[in-house]
């Protein structure tokens, strides 16, 4: 099935959001590139040491027959936090980590594993991110959600309360 995605549709939603005047560096691999930090970075996601996420489709992403949907996860604080890479896309079996729906409120169905694992005691189910910079990882949504029909939907991270990543604003795009 061929897609294409309309991302521009939504444009000035997220120009509103983005702070160009604010950037990182995000660790791509092996090199490090600025990225601007969107969305209001709220004091309740701040003050309670969560890291901000944002979620974006990469510029690559449009007309391809994958749909990739990238997680930032970006430090703004002076010490260096980390986060549990469980309900994010930085972690291969991740499980269920997004809400998604169409403009009729339906959710999308979800194909993909269901994971249930108790508080993680392993440090390496957390990644740590240095201060005032940031890291990305990309999830092909069309492995793990099924979309049958075209139209407007929004995607919503609801892995907060396991990855301590706090992703304030949901995300729409065009599916055709």
């Amino acid at each position: 099935m061929k897609a294409i995605f309309k991302l521009y549709a939504f444009a000035p939603f997220f120009a509103v959001s983005c702070h160009s005047n604010n950037t990182v560096p995000v660790n791509t691999g092996n090199a490090t590139r600025p990225v601007a930090l969107c969305g209001p970075l709220s004091d309740s996601c701040t003050a309670k040491g969560r890291l901000a996420g944002f979620l974006s489709f990469p510029a690559s992403a449009a007309g391809q027959a994958s749909l990739q949907l990238r997680l930032t996860v970006s430090n703004t604080a002076s010490d260096t936090r980390r986060f549990c890479k469980w309900q994010t896309p930085f972690e291969t079996r991740s499980g269920r980590f997004l809400e998604i729906r169409n403009e009729r409120g339906e959710e999308v169905p979800y194909l993909g594993i269901s994971v249930n694992k108790v508080v993680p005691t392993s440090e390496d189910a957390y990644i740590s991110v240095a201060p005032q910079t940031g890291i990305s990882a990309d999830i092909d949504l069309f492995k793990v959600y099924k979309f049958s029909s075209p139209g407007t939907y929004t995607i919503k991270y609801t892995g907060e309360l396991v990855s301590n990543v706090c992703v304030q604003d949901s995300i729409r795009f065009i599916y055709k």
